[in-house]
């Protein structure tokens, strides 16, 4: 999962959910179902804004077909 044009050195955080959902929070969009969701950890993104979480996926049946909805949320100090 990979984080682009966030703020230069900025702290994020990632979330992977089972559900999507389409909710305003505080004027930011919110994608996912924070109730099937799960938190990846904060990473602190380059220089250039970037980040990339390494999610490895299990070889597993009962995965086929699965949808995983990802947003990522970015720090902004100012």
């Amino acid at each position: 999962m990979t984080i682009e044009q966030g703020l230069p050195n900025a702290t994020a955080v990632g979330f992977l959910s089972l559900q999507r959902k389409d909710v305003t929070v505080g004027g930011v969009r919110v994608l996912i179902d924070f109730g099937t969701s799960l938190q990846l950890p904060l990473m602190k993104l380059d220089g250039t804004g970037q980040g990339t979480y390494q999610l490895p996926i299990p070889n597993a049946a009962a995965l086929l077909g699965a949808r995983v909805v990802q947003q990522a949320f970015v720090g902004d100090a100012g």
